[in-house]
């Protein structure tokens, strides 16, 4: 009695296919497992999201190396290294969040600094990047939040030692360094919105050229004055109330990289 091999695809999520005349993959398994070896006129049998994410892709120097930059990630599982700093307030996590909550009296400050700095995490021709995500504040209102890559260990952290960042004024989002004697600042135009949000906010320092300011991944402002010097920087997250209320802010991951 003769047996018959059979292989069962039914259960796989789009099964490989190809074109029975030109062989070409058809199906984004396929096309994906066999890309490197389909031609131009095969790739006409892809989509136009998966032929872009073959451009360029010629070397192994074209793909991403984890280790060519140093880079730090803080996804807030616990605040283990960090130390808090307040008046009348709190901080503490909440799954993935980091959340900070200010006391109920004018002039209350709740802020967060690594318990070590970031050594010598600004040199002069190392481009560093950094980014805050907030997520959730109940109130835009008589209040002042700061996330600084500074020098300053205070709260709440000065605007006039070294440092680079974002300022939140009320709602109004500005950008924000200093040279150690004085702030440059610029309202960005974007607002800080009440309730459940993402907004990222992203600074490249070129140390000695300039500092550009994203919200949201677009350029909102660059300044090439005023800006800090070389050396070692806290990550400084902090907020600040105006009046005899309660201020808070919750944050999802930080993320630092800083060219070798």
């Amino acid at each position: 009695m003769a047996y018959e091999k059979v292989i069962v695809v039914s259960d796989l999520e789009n099964p490989p296919t190809e074109d029975e005349t030109t062989k070409a993959p058809t199906s984004e398994w396929a096309f994906d497992h066999n890309a490197r070896d389909a031609t131009a006129a095969q790739q006409g049998h892809a989509t136009a999201a998966q032929i872009t994410k073959l451009d360029g892709i010629e070397t192994g120097e074209d793909v991403t190396d984890f280790f060519d930059k140093y880079r730090d990630l803080v996804s807030w599982s616990s605040l283990d290294g960090y130390t808090t700093t307040t008046t009348g307030g709190s901080s503490g996590v909440q799954g993935a969040l980091l959340f900070l909550l200010t006391g109920a009296t004018n002039g209350n400050s709740t802020t967060i600094i690594p318990t070590n700095t970031y050594q010598s995490i600004v040199q002069t021709g190392k481009v560093i990047t950094v980014e805050w995500v907030i997520m959730y504040v109940s109130s835009v209102t008589s209040v002042v939040r700061r996330v600084y890559i500074s020098q300053s260990n205070a709260n709440p952290a000065s605007d006039t030692v070294h440092h680079f960042g974002f300022k939140v004024t009320n709602g109004d989002i500005y950008s924000s360094s200093s040279d150690g004697s004085v702030e440059e600042a610029n309202d960005t135009t974007s607002n800080l919105a009440t309730g459940i949000q993402i907004t990222r906010l992203k600074a490249v320092l070129t140390p000695g050229t300039d500092c550009k300011f994203y919200v949201d991944g677009v350029l909102k402002a660059t300044h090439s004055t005023r800006l800090p010097q070389v050396g070692s920087y806290w990550n400084s997250i902090g907020l600040t109330t105006s009046e005899n209320v309660a201020k808070d802010m919750y944050l999802g991951r930080f993320a630092l990289e800083r060219e070798y």
